[in-house]
């Protein structure tokens, strides 16, 4: 599967398990008053990748759109291969990115994590709708976001007292681990 498929299956991946993920982190922080509690959700989503791509052949996004991660043998990869592939996404991520865009332009269309794992990803039952939606989402969210943030931003400037509360809420929000 090639670049674009696979980060339509990224943005699924984050709406899937990004917006649980968020939600229980507010709970944790609004309702909790436990900050450090985040760790353990950022823990978990890990894990359920690592499990969803080792035992069921692909991440929630990929198996959405009809993609499975396999080695040459058109195997599952297990935990282990599962587990060095995301160490290789780690290192991909830390690249500034190269490592995913190597799917772009490589012949077998592996990423860096993939060529670390001796995996690949093909398309199975592939669902060409749900990429295109995945595409879309991929590219609007983010600039959503973005432009929530600086609306917010700008709002706080413009008021002193907005700007106050908002680095209150900041200042609580950084305190990791206070009650």
């Amino acid at each position: 599967a090639g670049f674009w498929a696979r980060f339509s299956a990224s943005a699924w991946d984050s709406i899937i398990l990004g917006v649980p993920a968020g939600l229980l982190n507010l709970l944790f922080i609004l309702i909790v008053k436990v900050n450090s509690l985040m760790y353990l959700t950022g823990i978990a989503v890990v894990v359920i990748t690592i499990y969803y791509e080792g035992i069921k052949g692909g991440s929630p996004g990929k198996l959405l759109l009809g993609l499975r991660v396999q080695n040459k043998n058109g195997r599952l990869i297990g935990f282990g291969g599962a587990l060095l592939r995301y160490i290789g996404k780690i290192l991909s991520t830390l690249i500034l990115g190269i490592g995913f865009l190597m799917i772009a332009w490589d012949k077998n269309k592996q990423g860096l994590h993939d060529k670390i794992a001796s995996t690949y990803v093909v398309k199975k039952n592939y669902r060409k709708g749900l990429m295109i939606i995945g595409l879309i989402l991929g590219i609007i969210i983010p600039i959503v976001v973005i432009l929530l943030i600086f609306s917010m931003f700008m709002v706080a400037f413009s008021n002193p007292e907005y700007l106050k509360d908002y680095l209150a809420i900041l200042k609580d929000y950084l305190a990791i681990g206070t009650p």
